[in-house]
């Protein structure tokens, strides 16, 4: 399998470990809001051992998609990390001006060498 694509799939798991995480973190808040909700009407038409069993298996759910998160983003900051680095090491920092001369330059070297080459080639020939 090819880098780029490795990446693609690391990122597409990323994105959907992070909306898992989010998802619980929301299915969380709800739950409290409905607890919160019945016990200011007093009603105890849902036992609060209903309410912590589903907070655990959510808070579960919230924590498995949280450290999945992590991996990938592990992974996705040290792919980012060597391509600026190797992108650092191969690009000097050289101003735009400068840079136009130095491309002429080596697009008018590129010519003459061309050039001589061509009469070169004819010499060799007579």
């Amino acid at each position: 399998m090819i880098k780029e694509d490795l990446s693609q799939e690391n990122r597409a798991y990323y994105d959907l470990a992070r909306h898992h995480a989010w998802a619980g973190t929301v299915l969380l808040s709800v739950l409290l809001a409905i607890r919160i909700f019945f016990e200011m009407a007093d009603d105890n038409i849902i036992p609060d051992t209903i309410f912590i069993i589903l907070g655990v298996i959510i808070a579960f759910y919230t924590l498995g998609a949280l450290l999945f998160t992590f991996r990938y983003r592990r992974t996705l900051i040290q792919k980012k990390q060597e391509t600026v680095h190797v992108s650092i090491e191969n690009a000097p920092i050289i101003s735009t001006k400068s840079k136009k001369k130095k491309v002429k330059q080596g697009y008018k070297l590129e010519k003459e060498k061309a050039k001589n080459q061509v009469k070169k080639e004819k010499k060799q020939s007579n």
